[in-house]
């Protein structure tokens, strides 16, 4: 699924996209960053911040390894076995997800 059709999915097609949690840029720029920065979206309508949302357009879910001491990510190893504990529970949560996508950190439900 291409970043196109997953925000369509979301029913926000110009969702707010963020480099770094800091600066926005529009939808259409994100092959220009992809795999060269972190990337964020905000899956509702409205803003950045809870007090801006206008509209709720789907309920998201980061299941993010994180970083180590050093601020580096955790090697792949270690993210698959995290990824494998995170779907299991995904699979028996009452709530069933409409989208999973694999990124090379953990999940985006």
């Amino acid at each position: 699924m291409n970043y196109k059709d997953f925000f369509k999915l979301l029913g926000n097609e110009e969702a707010i996209c963020l480099i770094n949690c800091i600066n926005p840029i529009p939808v259409k720029q994100i092959p220009k960053y992809n795999g060269k920065k972190d990337l964020y979206f905000i899956p509702n309508s409205g803003g950045t911040k809870t007090k801006d949302i206008t509209k709720f357009n789907a309920f998201f879910i980061d299941l993010d390894c994180g970083r180590d001491e050093n601020d580096e990510y955790f090697p792949t190893d270690v993210v698959d076995k995290y990824k494998e504990e995170q779907m299991r529970k995904l699979k028996s949560f009452h709530l069933k997800p409409n989208c999973i996508v694999s990124t090379r950190n953990g999940y985006h439900v």
